[in-house]
């Protein structure tokens, strides 16, 4: 069974918590059989945990020492914590909405992996949403 990451949502995380990426290109996955944790490259499970104690399922792609790209899931929608550009006050209300809770309430965010996996990347604690900026500089927006 074969998904992009955009269609993974938290039921899938709830069966399969670990997505072995099969296109990068296309950010193609497949359900990882195997036992003994999580390999390079693969989207696995996370844990989100907001300011005011709620937690989340959410995803990220597992590198050797980081978690990239990392979403919440909401019922029936991904929310996108790192941008291309700063989201606009738009975008960040409607998120905020699916959320259920305002920016105090939600950030900051302490995301962490919830697989085994021999490469342990370093948990994140983010401050809003993270966006690269024109000059390459990575900042926050709430």
């Amino acid at each position: 069974m074969v998904k992009t990451v955009a269609d993974l949502n938290a039921d899938d995380f709830g069966r399969i918590p670990i997505w072995k990426l099969v296109d990068p290109s296309k950010q193609d996955v497949e359900p990882w059989p195997k036992k003994g944790g999580a390999p390079l490259l693969s989207v696995v499970r996370t844990e989100c945990v907001a300011s005011d104690g709620t937690v989340y399922v959410g995803c990220a792609i597992l590198t050797k020492i980081n978690l990239i790209s990392p979403v919440v899931f909401t019922s029936g929608r991904q929310i996108k914590l790192f941008h291309a550009q700063e989201p606009d006050v738009e975008w960040r209300k409607e998120a905020y909405a699916a959320l259920g809770r305002g920016a105090e309430s939600f950030f900051p965010l302490n995301v962490k992996m919830s697989v085994s996996s021999q490469h342990r990347p370093l948990p994140m604690r983010l401050q809003g949403f993270i966006y690269r900026s024109e000059d390459g500089a990575f900042n926050a927006v709430r």
